[in-house]
Formats: structure tokens, C-alpha cells, sequence
């Protein structure tokens, strides 16, 4: 599992969704003064 900052979900955001595809790994994205959201592939949530 890999942190994240908003802004760099923003900028990098093709290549964060390529590495998780291909890691099959979770992306936890933090924002100041907002809940955080995680990032998988679709596919783990029905493995």
C-alpha cells in the first residue's frame, strides 16, 4: 500500500493507475482536512 498526496494523485494519475493494475496494489489518497479514499483495481473487489 502506497500514500499519496492529492496533488500528486492529480498530476501523476495515469501512471499511479497503471502501477496499480500491473502491482495489483492499493493507493491511499490523502487530502488536507478530507477523509481519505483508496485506489484498487476493480477486480480485487470481487477476488
Amino acid at each position: 500500500m502506497r500514500d499519496v498526496t492529492y496533488t500528486e494523485a492529480r498530476a501523476n494519475f495515469a501512471g499511479i493507475w497503471d502501477r496499480l493494475v500491473a502491482d495489483r496494489d492499493v493507493v491511499v489518497v490523502q487530502r488536507r482536512g478530507k477523509e481519505a479514499i483508496a485506489m484498487l483495481p476493480a477486480s480485487e473487489l470481487t477476488a
